[in-house]
């Protein structure tokens, strides 16, 4: 797996070890979608917006933070006769930005028509956005110029600028953390593994380096290698190329 930085996921691996080849069905997944409404929520939440959300969590694999921004106008297109529409999700930490192609299911359609009935600008996931404090973040405050005055022995007195600055704590609100705290309540996982299950699932079922590259909005290639080594469908299609 990559390099583990969100808390959260980080210890909820190390205190358990079913993550890897855990397959989630939609039997499990409707369990998860159906106990969403009789769980813990944010105050201003309603259970539509959690339900839509969670969907939007498992069938894009993106970051807490990226889905709680989302707006009508991320919605790019529809194709019906596809039976897909596409979403273009804001990218954090310099990644590219894509359009992300989500099939038309009964579980995505109640996203899709949740986001839809909000007018432009408006945010779908208001409820989710800033909801947890985090820790005190330590800031510069802008330099000042003092004058300093300094008597001498002789008497004499002089005056000279001095700049300083001045650290001050500062509270602040991290995007998506509180995605991250109820979806754990919700499912007993943290959002972080749904991300990952994302990639890992597309590889098993014979997604390219580039498909996965795309849809999780990755820079480069880095990130990506590591589902496709966990790919036996992967290593099996290699086997194939080596023969006489």
């Amino acid at each position: 797996m990559p390099k583990i930085k969100n808390e959260i996921y980080k210890s909820f691996r190390e205190s358990n070890s079913i993550i890897e080849d855990f397959e989630v069905t939609e039997e499990q997944f409707e369990a998860w979608l159906n106990a969403i409404p009789f769980s813990k929520m944010p105050r201003k939440s309603t259970p539509l917006q959690a339900q839509a959300l969670f969907i939007l969590l498992f069938w894009t694999g993106r970051r807490p933070s990226e889905l709680v921004t989302l707006r009508p106008e991320h919605i790019n297109k529809v194709t019906k006769k596809g039976r897909k529409f596409l979403l273009n999700i804001p990218t954090l930490k310099g990644g590219e930005q894509t359009l992300i192609p989500i099939p038309f299911n009964k579980h995505t359609l109640q996203a899709y028509d949740y986001m839809k009935k909000f007018p432009p600008g408006y945010n779908c996931f208001y409820a989710f956005l800033g909801n947890r404090r985090n820790k005190v973040k330590m800031r510069l405050r802008k330099t000042k110029v003092i004058k300093v005055r300094t008597i001498h022995q002789d008497g004499l007195v002089t005056e000279e600028d001095q700049s300083e600055t001045e650290r001050e704590p500062k509270m602040y609100y991290k995007k998506g953390e509180a995605l991250g705290h109820y979806c754990l309540l919700w499912t007993g996982r943290p959002a972080y593994w749904f991300r990952h299950y994302r990639f890992s699932h597309m590889a098993k079922n014979g997604a390219s380096r580039d498909q996965i590259k795309d849809y999780k909005g990755a820079k480069t290639d880095a990130s990506v290698k590591v589902y496709l080594h966990q790919s036996n469908k992967q290593i099996n299609e290699m086997l194939k190329t080596i023969k006489f």
